[in-house]
């Protein structure tokens, strides 16, 4: 099978080459790196590209990246693979499991341009995509700042603060999953050549306090502020059940505590880095001059 993977940078696309070993897989770091006629010619196409307004401000049909992609393959036989979100669903009663009938109720910009993608795309080829909707994802962490996704931001809370500062309820529940299975999951569903709408999540709820003290430890979290529980959600995974197994309790586990490990290395990095960084700044105010400290850098 031939699959080409648009976004291969991005964080979700991160190792996915290890899920499709016996599979001709090309990868393109932007749409605009695609040509129209080559891409005609995959069997699967998968995009996690977006823009870097997509989160700050609705975008017209014509910009979304993901219905540019459905115009160059609309008359061939390929099939487009979305990335879409639990978020085009809103806010919901934690009791209800989410299906993909669920009316969509997208409350901010990225939402209601996941929305409008996927509507868009189900009118330009209809019945040749398959349109996943992801619950949250978990990864390894990140060294490194800026980095906008569930992951990024305990990676740079740890790295800039020391500790985790969480702003919501300890007791909010979500569905999580890892990467390594919604990649597992992608793969099965495109060999399987499944299309139309699949949720992939767990199907089951954990508390931000139980999943992040696993992840952090409980000496580096800080649950601030009085707020209720919002955005609470679990996905209805039924139909996702009839092609791929489930995610287990064990497998998030085994996740958080690799995350952990690989967390409290950069934390200590970090630190020694600003500790020699303090040392070098002392050595410059004493006038030992910048020969004398580049040993500390």
């Amino acid at each position: 099978m031939k699959v080409a993977v648009i976004g291969n940078d991005a964080y979700l696309a991160r190792n996915l080459q290890n899920v499709f070993i016996s599979d001709d897989v090309m990868s393109f770091p932007r749409l605009d790196y695609v040509d129209k006629e080559e891409i005609k010619r995959f069997d699967a196409v998968i995009n996690f590209t977006i823009q870097p307004e997509f989160s700050c401000k609705t975008l017209s049909q014509d910009e979304l990246l993901d219905v540019k992609l459905a115009r160059m393959i609309k008359g061939s036989e390929t099939k487009l693979v979305m990335i879409s979100s639990r978020k085009v669903y809103g806010s919901r009663n934690l009791a209800d499991e989410i299906a993909e009938t669920a009316p969509l109720q997208p409350l901010d910009a990225y939402a209601k341009n996941k929305a409008a993608a996927e509507k868009a795309i189900q009118g330009i080829i209809p019945g040749q995509s398959l349109i996943v909707r992801v619950a949250n994802v978990l990864g390894e962490p990140v060294n490194r700042t800026g980095y906008k996704t569930f992951m990024g931001w305990i990676s740079e809370s740890i790295l800039t603060r020391g500790k985790l500062i969480v702003t919501e309820n300890p007791e909010t529940r979500k569905d999580f999953i890892t990467r390594d299975y919604l990649q597992k999951a992608l793969s099965v569903l495109i060999h399987k050549k499944v299309s139309g709408i699949i949720n992939v999540g767990a199907g089951f709820a954990l508390s931000l306090e139980r999943l992040l003290t696993d992840i952090v430890g409980e000496e580096h979290i800080f649950f601030e502020g009085n707020v209720p529980p919002r955005d609470q959600f679990v996905l209805n995974v039924d139909k996702l059940h009839r092609f791929v197994s489930p995610f287990t309790p064990q497998e998030l586990s085994d996740s958080c505590r690799r995350n952990r490990s690989v967390l409290m290395n950069y934390l200590k990095l970090h630190k020694e880095k600003a500790y020699a960084s303090g040392r070098r700044r002392r050595f410059v105010r004493r006038g030992y001059g910048r020969t004398d400290c580049r040993r500390f850098e």
